[in-house]
C-alpha cells in the first residue's frame, strides 16, 4: 500500500482523496492524543498547546503527542525533551515521532483514546483517519488560511466541509465570531502572572533603568512572518524619529534581526530572547509594540503583566480580544500611527512617566492557569481534587538569617503556588532583623526552630530541617531564591514521580539589577546543563565530568525524604548538595534537571568576594571531588577577550566592562590559589550565611 504523506501542512492535493472520515468508536481511558507539527523551541502557538496539556495532566489526563516532521532521523526522546524542558513539564507524557515514511493507516488503526486533538489544518485532515476515539477536537489558534496567499487550504477550511467531523476549541472571541453554528468552546488567552510580578517589584525597588531620560520602547520583529507586519512598525518609528518624537527614544529590538537599512534612532538589538529575558526586557521598557494582523499573539498580555503599555495594530481581531485588557491601538497606516504613538508618549511623560495601573487582582485573573477552566468543563475532565490523594506530600525547608526586605517576595512567591499543598519548615540562625516576623505573618502554621549563628552549617542545619519535615518529598530553598513559576512546586514534585529519581533541581534566572555578564553566564550555564544532561542523569563516571555529574543546587532542589534519612547531608559548610548527589548516584539512583521552570537567583560579587569564592570552589572540586580543572579556568586573556567583545556588542559602558575585567582577574587568582590549597577554606563550624 502506498504510504500517505498527507500529514504535512502543505498537503499535496492529490493525496486528499485518500482521507476518508472514520466513524468514532472510542472508550473512556482519560487519554488525549495530540497531532502537532514539528516541535521547535520558541513558538508561541506550541506554548499554548503545552500549557493546556500540562493543565489537563493535573486534572488526571494522560497526554500522548504525535509529532509530525520531515526529519526522518528525529529522536523521540529529543522531542519529549524539547516539550518538557523548553515549554512545560507534562508528567507521564508520551511522544511519538511520525515521519514521511510512516504508514498512517497502520498508525491510526492502532491509535485510541478519549479525545483526538488536531492543532492545525494539516493535522485536522489527518485526524479524520482516526476512529478509536470519542471526540475529535480542533484547537484553533488562528485563521491559517490567511497566513499565505488564499488557496485550497483556505477554501476547504472556510467551506465548513470538516465541521461535521470536529468540535472546535477557539483561542479568543474573534475566531468564535466566524463560526458559531458548530459545537465549540472559547477560552481567553492568558499570560504568566508570578514572574512578571516579581520582576516588576524588583525593578521598582532597585531602580534598574539605565537611562532615566529616554523613553524605552521594546519592538518585536518578525519580518519572516508576514502577519507580524514588522515593516509597518519600523516605518512608523522612522517617522517618529524624523519629525514627531516628543523626547529621546531608545528602541530595543528583539526577535528577528533588524531591517537591513540604517535607522534614524538609537537602537539596541537583543536578538531572539529566552522567555525570562524577554519578560525582563518588557519590564525595563516603557512601551512594547508587537503587531499581529490575524488573531494570535501572547506578547501584549505579557507586556501588560510586566507593567508596560502594550501597543497593537488596530484590527477587528485585536479589538475583540484585547480592548478590555488595557492594550492601546494604533493605525496600520504609518502616517496616522506616528501621531497616535507620539501622543501616547507625551501623555505618559505628562503623567509623570506612569501608565494607568492594572489591579493585581485583574492580572492574577489573566494568569494562563486560570484561563483553561472553560476548556476543562467542555472536555468533561476530572476535578483537581480527584487527583491529589495519591500524590506525594511536600515539605518546603528554608534556612534563614537576616533575609532582608526582599525576603517578602520569596514568601509571596510561595503563597502564589498552585495545585500543590505543602508545609513550611524554617530554621533561623538568630536573625536580628524582621525575618522571623515576616515568616510567621505569611505562614502562621510554619514549623519553626531557632539556633545560634555558631550552630549553623549548610549540611548539618539541613539535616535538622529534614528531621522537622513530614512530607514524602523535601524541597530546599535559600532565602535569596524567588520562585518564578506558580507551578514550580507542582512541577518539582512531578519530576520525582519517575522511578528511581532521587532529586531534581531547576534553572536559575538572574536578578534584573545584576550585570549583563551575570545574565549571560547564567543562561550559558543552564543551557549547557540542558544540552549535556540526559533525562534523567544516572550513569556515574567521575572520570568523565564530575562537575556535571555531581552538579546540584540547594537554592531550589527537591529530594525524596526517605533517601535523606538513609543518606544524610555531610555536616559541611560547602558543597553539601554536590556530595550528597555523588553518594546517591553511586548507590544507583538518578537525578533530574528541569529547564522549563526557574527560580530568580544570582550573585554579582565584587572582586574581593569573587576571589574568596573562586578559591573555595577550586579547592573543593580538586580536593573533595578529584576534579582536574581545564586550562580555560585560568585563561584570563581568553576571558577578557570574550567579555570585551560582549560589552561592545551590547553597548555596555566602560565602567561596567572595567568591573568585569577586575572580577575576571580576581576569579583567576582565586582559582589558582584554590588549586594549590591543601584544604578547603570553608571548614565545618565556620559561620556562613544561610
Amino acid at each position: 500500500m502506498e504510504k500517505s504523506t498527507c500529514f504535512q501542512t502543505r498537503t499535496a492535493v492529490k493525496d486528499l482523496y485518500r482521507i476518508k472520515p472514520h466513524p468514532l468508536q472510542g472508550s473512556a481511558t482519560n487519554t488525549f492524543v495530540w497531532l502537532i507539527p514539528e516541535v521547535k523551541t520558541g513558538r508561541a502557538g506550541r506554548l499554548t498547546i503545552f500549557r493546556l496539556a500540562q493543565y489537563l495532566a493535573y486534572r488526571g489526563i494522560r497526554n500522548q503527542f504525535l509529532v509530525f516532521s520531515r526529519d526522518a532521523d528525529a529522536d523521540e526522546q529529543t522531542k519529549k525533551s524539547i516539550i518538557c524542558q523548553d515549554y512545560r513539564f507534562i508528567p507521564n507524557a508520551r511522544v511519538r515521532h511520525v515521519g514521511p515514511d510512516d504508514d498512517l493507516d497502520e498508525l491510526f488503526s492502532a491509535l485510541q483514546g478519549d479525545i483526538l486533538f488536531a492543532t492545525h489544518f494539516g493535522s485536522q485532515l489527518t485526524g479524520l483517519m482516526a476512529q478509536h476515539f470519542n471526540r475529535r477536537i480542533l484547537l484553533l489558534q488562528d485563521r491559517e488560511g490567511l497566513f499565505d496567499s488564499y488557496g485550497w487550504q483556505g477554501l476547504i477550511s472556510d467551506s465548513g466541509a470538516l465541521d461535521d467531523f470536529y468540535e472546535y476549541l477557539y483561542a479568543g472571541p474573534w475566531l468564535e465570531s466566524h463560526n458559531t453554528e458548530i459545537k465549540h468552546q472559547t477560552f481567553p488567552l492568558g499570560s504568566d502572572y508570578l514572574y512578571p510580578y516579581l520582576l516588576r517589584n524588583l525593578v521598582t525597588s532597585m531602580n534598574v533603568s539605565d537611562d532615566e531620560e529616554a523613553v524605552q520602547i521594546a519592538v518585536y520583529s518578525g519580518p519572516s512572518t508576514p502577519r507580524r507586519a514588522t515593516e509597518l512598525i519600523w516605518i512608523t518609528l522612522t517617522f517618529l524619529a524624523e519629525k514627531h518624537s516628543p523626547c529621546r527614544v531608545i528602541i530595543h529590538n528583539y526577535g528577528d534581526a533588524l531591517p537591513d537599512r540604517s535607522l534614524p534612532f538609537e537602537t539596541r538589538n537583543h536578538g531572539p530572547l529566552p522567555y525570562d529575558r524577554m519578560l525582563e526586557l518588557l519590564c525595563d521598557c516603557d512601551f512594547a509594540i508587537s503587531f499581529n494582523a490575524t488573531n494570535y499573539s501572547l506578547l501584549p498580555l505579557e507586556a501588560l503583566a510586566c507593567g508596560t503599555q502594550a501597543i497593537e495594530v488596530d484590527t477587528e481581531a485585536n479589538r475583540r480580544r484585547l480592548e478590555d485588557a488595557g492594550v492601546a491601538f494604533i493605525s496600520p497606516l504609518p502616517s496616522i500611527a506616528v501621531h497616535q504613538l507620539s501622543e501616547m508618549i507625551q501623555a505618559y511623560l505628562d503623567n509623570g512617566r506612569r501608565h494607568p495601573a492594572l489591579s493585581e487582582t485583574v492580572m492574577q485573573e489573566r494568569d494562563w492557569t486560570e484561563c483553561f477552566e472553560p476548556v476543562a468543563n467542555f472536555l468533561s475532565v476530572p476535578a483537581f481534587h480527584q487527583n491529589q490523594a495519591a500524590r506525594p506530600t511536600l515539605s518546603v525547608c528554608l534556612p534563614t538569617y537576616n533575609a532582608g526586605p526582599q525576603f517578602e517576595l520569596l514568601l509571596e512567591s510561595l503563597k502564589q503556588q498552585k495545585l500543590q499543598t505543602f508545609e513550611l519548615c524554617v530554621i533561623d540562625s538568630s536573625s536580628t532583623d524582621d525575618t522571623v516576623a515576616r515568616v510567621r505573618a505569611a505562614f502562621p502554621d510554619v514549623k519553626f526552630r531557632q539556633i545560634g549563628p555558631q550552630e549553623f552549617s549548610h549540611g548539618g542545619t539541613r539535616n535538622q530541617l529534614v528531621d522537622m519535615a513530614t512530607g514524602e518529598r523535601v524541597l530546599f530553598l535559600t532565602q535569596d531564591a524567588l520562585l518564578a513559576d506558580n507551578l514550580l512546586l507542582r512541577t518539582m514534585v512531578d519530576t520525582t514521580l519517575e522511578e528511581n529519581i532521587a532529586q531534581a533541581f531547576c534553572r536559575h534566572a538572574a536578578y534584573p539589577h545584576h550585570s549583563e555578564f551575570i545574565k549571560r553566564d547564567l543562561v550559558d550555564t543552564f543551557n549547557n546543563l540542558r544540552r549535556d544532561m540526559a533525562w534523567p542523569m544516572g550513569e556515574l563516571d567521575l572520570s568523565h565530568n564530575p562537575r556535571l555529574l555531581c552538579f546540584s543546587s540547594n537554592n531550589c532542589c527537591i529530594y525524596r525524604r526517605d533517601l535523606l534519612q538513609r543518606i544524610p547531608f555531610q555536616p559541611v559548610n560547602y558543597g553539601e548538595d554536590q556530595l550528597w548527589t555523588r553518594e546517591v548516584m553511586k548507590a544507583g539512583f538518578l537525578k533530574a534537571y528541569i529547564h522549563s521552570t526557574a527560580v530568580i537567583h544570582s550573585h554579582d560579587y565584587e572582586p574581593e568576594e569573587t576571589y574568596q569564592r573562586a578559591e573555595t570552589d577550586a579547592a573543593y572540586w580538586k580536593l573533595v571531588q578529584n576534579y582536574k580543572a581545564p586550562k580555560s579556568w585560568i585563561d584570563l586573556q581568553g576571558m577578557n577577550k570574550r567579555d570585551t567583545a560582549f560589552a561592545k556588542e551590547r553597548g555596555l559602558s566602560d565602567h561596567v566592562l572595567a568591573k568585569r575585567l577586575a572580577v575576571n582577574e580576581a576569579m583567576v587568582a582565586g582559582r589558582k590559589a584554590g588549586l594549590q590549597a591543601t584544604k578547603v577554606p570553608y571548614q565545618q563550624g565556620q559561620k556562613t550565611e544561610a
